[in-house]
């Protein structure tokens, strides 16, 4: 996977690297990678959720410690900011718009 941006390209081994943007329409969106993978079909609303939700992701990353001279990746606190930023972008409505995914 490699991000640019708020868009992530996933490479499969012996398949065409998939572009994904959160807000993009057509072959880079999320709704048309979810219908891909899973044959999930989305709603206005669901797609609104999932864009809130995944639009977010630009602006996490690693959490590091510095400690005697050498750098550590700090994975709970990684974990737990990445959460609570994705979280942080979701709207009125969009949990419940994304509970019902699949249903």
């Amino acid at each position: 996977m490699a991000r640019s941006g708020s868009c992530v390209t996933t490479t499969v081994s012996g398949q065409q690297p998939v572009k994904t943007c959160p807000g993009a329409s057509g072959p880079d969106s999320i709704a048309d990678l979810l219908q891909r993978i899973g044959d999930i079909h989305l709603t206005a609303r669901q797609l609104t959720a999932v864009n809130d939700l995944f639009g977010a992701t630009n602006s996490t990353g690693l959490v590091v410690s510095h400690t005697d001279g050498q750098w550590f990746v700090n994975p709970a606190r990684t974990i737990l900011t990445a959460a609570s930023t994705l979280l942080g972008g979701l709207k009125d409505g969009d949990l419940l718009a994304l509970v019902s995914i699949g249903n």
